[in-house]
């Protein structure tokens, strides 16, 4: 038989019903309770799960930079240092050469090397590992022989041309555009002058 809705709420307020009441609102809060338990632990593990991502990725990061190190300016240091290139300038070299052909290191499989990008005589982007490009294309362009011993860049003694007596520049303080700048003569003399100081 069915039980009508004023019966109901008539019997909720007697001491059965109430009791069945406090049971039902017991077992929900307790459900609550779990769920808010849950959330918590999986909001601790969560936590510490991007803790652990942030700190593998930081270990990445500086494996990745000491690699670069080790690939690029390192070795580009040991391949510039076996050329004819004053030992003064290899640093600001380097800092060219990164800029120039953007040496970057790529993988192939377990081995790992650094390449850049230079283009060919027809225009075209070509991919090239560093000690081809070393010595293959940048030293064979006009502005690598400026910083190469026995390169004579002109006539007569070095330092001889119409350089005017003014206070010449420092070369290991400027940059690849101000270098382009200079005339041969200016950086003979330059160059000259600062080996002179250092003998």
């Amino acid at each position: 038989m069915a039980i009508e809705i004023s019966e109901l709420n008539e019997w909720i307020n007697t001491d059965d019903g109430k009791k069945w009441g406090d049971e039902f609102k017991s077992a929900l809060l307790k459900n609550r309770d779990d769920l808010l338990s849950e959330i918590k632990v999986s909001g601790a593990k969560l936590s510490e799960l991007e803790q652990r991502f942030s700190q593998t990725e930081n270990e990445l990061s500086a494996e990745k930079a000491a690699l670069s190190k080790f690939l690029i300016d390192d070795e580009l240091n040991r391949l510039l240092s076996n050329t004819t290139v004053f030992t003064d300038y290899i640093p600001m070299v380097c800092k060219t050469l990164k800029e120039t052909y953007g040496f970057n290191v790529v993988a192939n499989g377990d081995s790992r090397k650094a390449v850049g990008k230079y283009k060919d005589k027809d225009g075209n982007e070509t991919e090239a590992d560093m000690q081809a490009i070393v010595f293959d294309v940048w030293s064979k362009t006009e502005g690598a022989k400026q910083f190469m011993r026995n390169n004579n860049t002109g006539g007569g003694a070095p330092g001889s041309s119409n350089v005017s007596t003014r206070r010449l520049p420092v070369l290991n303080n400027m940059d690849g555009r101000q270098l382009a700048g200079m005339s041969d003569a200016e950086f003979t003399a330059a160059r000259q002058q600062q080996l002179a100081k250092k003998t």
